[in-house]
């Protein structure tokens, strides 16, 4: 067994012998550093903490080679969404996508794994900055490639309202599910 100090911990997650988290508190001062470990020896492999985003991860979630970072604004805004993929191994930004996550309120940028493959829920009110300038896209559920962020496939999909997105490993489901 192994042991590791940090202090207000957060976002664990794990795969392939990898455990990756969060910790520091930002509010004391703290700055956020994340993290991956070797789940057998406790090894640290990286430590980040000079990303912009990262007091604002809401939620980890890793697949395979990939660790995604969603920030999500949690509000009803599309401003500060998005997702930021980093490699398991080394740390090392990948990728990165800022959208509007296809929900009315309480907005969140999931990164859902399904396959190989990631899938996000995108669109609805988009300049929501001012009520004048907010307009409407098209809700849908796009795949992308988690090694690159290019769009692999893009379908329709109904608004979430204020639910995010889940996905199995045969569906990916948006809307209000009550």
């Amino acid at each position: 067994l192994w042991e590791l100090e940090a202090s207000d911990p957060r976002n664990l997650t794990a795969e392939n012998e990898t455990v990756c988290f969060i910790r520091g508190r930002p509010k004391r001062g703290e700055p956020s550093e994340a993290f991956a470990v070797d789940l057998r020896t406790g090894k640290v492999k990286w430590q980040v903490s000079h990303f912009p985003w990262m007091n604002k991860v809401y939620r980890i979630v890793m697949h395979g080679d990939h660790v995604a970072f969603e920030v999500s604004s949690l509000n009803d805004h599309d401003a500060g969404n998005g997702i930021h993929v980093l490699s398991a191994e080394t740390g090392k930004l990948s990728w990165e996508k800022d959208f509007a996550p296809g929900m009315n309120h309480a907005r969140q940028a999931r990164a859902m794994f399904s396959g190989e493959n990631m899938w996000i829920l995108h669109g609805g009110k988009e300049n929501t900055e001012t009520k004048e300038g907010t307009t409407r896209s098209v809700t849908q559920v796009s795949s992308l490639d988690p090694k690159t962020g290019k769009v692999l496939k893009t379908l329709p999909a109904g608004l979430a309202h204020c639910f995010p997105p889940v996905a199995t490993p045969r569906y990916v489901f948006a809307g209000v599910l009550d």
